[in-house]
């Protein structure tokens, strides 16, 4: 068989339980319904990011390492020059290669685009102003009271998934017609926040949910998840109806996000690209009240880790479908099912190999980067029970989540990620200190870089629009 083509979608901050396909009870995604019970279609239900929020998650994704050791959003700004990107695996066993993203993490600035022969990351308007992207965008605009906010000037209440996701459409028909096979990453703005869905999917998922009204459900969770760190330093207190406005608003943005997978899936059908895997996954989810939470900043909870994966076209990993997976093992199956060399990356083959347990951290960066902005707005906001204060790994299998940090090692018995039963299990507990210790001796370890993301003026404003801490 021909080496595949290969499509992989990233819809930034879907969290697995919120989706019809991995067992919500509101059809949130009936097109990823529709694409795992296809022929060639499949569901790994228990997946696992790497990492809580875009940055480390992304390079986990594009290079089959972990946090620790490409550093990337932790203790690096960009992804170390000795790490090599899969794209580059890809392109040396004879692929062309396509970036698209929406998410300034993904881009040159964290050099990112390595090893791709075409990338584009649309952080701004002009961005749109290219050959390829001026239908699209005018396509958009027709639709945008639809399909957006109107013409609100709040820039952050507008979804430009649309615009990506005919520029993926365009790009996979042109890379359809060359001779090689090709690799596409595209990311895909998702249910980031501020949650603002398009007003055909709001008004279908907030009715009945709420008390409010569906403007007033909007402009509430719009305000709160446009305000993160007011909202985590004052305790997230509200009532359970706010909490169902918030959450219902969050829904409706999958909702949208998985009609444009429906969208590029049908795309891929009329093709007719038969030789053709695709992924569609999250790179981490949100918090939507565990903890005392909002957003994806601080806990290393399976509401932020467990993200929805499906394909079609996958090889075949027999019931690997029902086991415990990572993204890296993911990209690793499809990199050596395309020729590529494999070595340095750190997943598992999945048509040979299982993976014993989930390995996701969260670096003392973004804790104190957390802490800092949110003391802004409470002083006294210096510590969360919940939150360990150093980097933190946790290791997950089916029953159990260890988790361990310079702070305190703790051992949580699933779905219960409250109450710490090492005392209750030690000798759980001392089998996952000898994993832990033998995974960081083998795959932890970093790789230090002293280059700086430059980001343009353009894409900090892209970034602080989506609730991140910026520098400088």
């Amino acid at each position: 068989m021909d080496a595949p083509n290969v499509i992989w979608l990233t819809l930034d901050s879907v969290r697995a339980d919120r989706t019809s396909v991995h067992g919500y009870d509101r059809r949130t995604t009936p097109e990823m319904e529709r694409i795992a019970t296809a022929p060639k279609g499949a569901a790994f239900d228990d997946c696992f990011s790497h990492a809580i929020w875009s940055q480390p998650s992304i390079t986990s994704m594009l290079t089959g390492t972990y946090p620790s050791a490409h550093g990337a959003g932790l203790h690096n700004e960009v992804l170390p020059s000795e790490i090599e990107p899969v794209s580059t695996r890809f392109d040396r066993a004879g692929y062309t290669t396509a970036g698209l993203s929406i998410n300034p993490f993904f881009s040159e600035a964290t050099q990112l685009d390595r090893g791709f022969d075409r990338f584009r990351a649309i952080t701004s308007v002009k961005d749109f102003l290219t050959r390829d992207s001026v239908v699209p965008a005018l396509k958009y605009l027709r639709r945008i009271r639809s399909h957006s906010a109107g013409f609100s000037t709040e820039v952050s209440k507008h979804r430009q998934d649309f615009v990506v996701n005919e520029i993926a459409k365009r790009w996979i028909s042109d890379l359809a017609e060359g001779d090689d096979p090709f690799f596409m990453y595209a990311h895909y703005q998702g249910a980031h926040y501020p949650y603002y869905a398009p007003p055909q999917w709001a008004e279908e998922f907030v009715a009945g949910e709420t008390e409010m009204s569906l403007e007033e459900a909007m402009a509430f969770a719009y305000d709160r998840s446009s305000n993160i760190y007011r909202e985590i330093a004052n305790g997230c207190a509200y009532t359970d109806d706010e909490w169902a406005a918030l959450q219902a608003v969050y829904d409706a943005s999958v909702a949208y996000s998985d009609w444009l997978v429906g969208e590029l899936f049908d795309h891929l059908q009329a093709e007719g690209m038969e030789n053709t895997v695709l992924v569609v996954t999250a790179d981490h989810g949100d918090l939507l009240g565990e903890h005392g939470l909002i957003s994806h900043n601080l806990s290393t909870d399976d509401a932020l880790l467990h993200v929805p994966a499906v394909t079609y076209g996958f090889p075949d990993v027999g019931s690997r479908t029902d086991e415990v997976v990572q993204h890296i093992d993911l990209i690793e199956t499809l990199v050596a099912a395309g020729g590529a060399s494999t070595n340095g990356m750190a997943g598992y083959d999945l048509r040979e190999e299982s993976r014993p347990y989930a390995v996701s951290q969260r670096g003392k960066e973004t804790r104190d980067r957390t802490f800092t902005r949110a003391q802004e707005f409470n002083p006294e906001f210096t510590s969360h029970p919940d939150v360990h204060d150093s980097l933190v790994t946790a290791l997950r299998t089916a029953e159990y989540k260890y988790v361990r940090s310079d702070d305190r090692t703790e051992l949580f018995n699933l779905p219960d990620e409250t109450t710490d039963v090492s005392d209750d299990h030690p000798d759980v507990r001392d089998e996952f200190d000898g994993l832990y210790d033998d995974w960081f001796d083998r795959y932890g370890q970093p790789v230090e870089s002293t280059a700086s993301a430059s980001h343009s003026d353009a894409a900090k404003q892209r970034l602080e629009d989506l609730g991140y801490v910026m520098d400088g």
